[in-house]
């Protein structure tokens, strides 16, 4: 199989200058395209219609204004730490659509 590149991986949830911005601010994700791409295909298979403009938002954030803005933490995480997160972001994702 092709090497997966950082920016392909996070093309599936960013559009490419929202990407090179991640890469930019966050350069140790360059070594992490297979996490990547394994917890954005976790991320669209539970919150399809969410994913993109959330971490278009999100991705850049300060630490603490959103469960989404900590995806890059998860990327080396257990099993068990991303299922939490995951269960956190939906949590989080059901209280913004009510406000919505």
């Amino acid at each position: 199989a092709a090497p997966v590149i950082p920016a392909a991986a996070l093309s599936a949830c960013l559009d490419v200058a929202q990407a090179q911005r991640v890469l930019h601010a966050r350069p140790e994700l360059l070594l992490l395209a297979k996490e990547i791409e394994s917890l954005f295909r976790q991320l669209l298979a539970r919150l399809p219609s969410a994913v993109r403009p959330r971490l278009a938002a999100l991705s850049l954030a300060p630490a603490g204004a959103s469960e989404w803005a900590r995806w890059p933490e998860l990327l080396q995480a257990s099993p068990e730490a991303v299922h939490d997160w995951l269960g956190r972001v939906s949590v989080e994702e059901r209280h913004m659509g009510c406000k919505e």
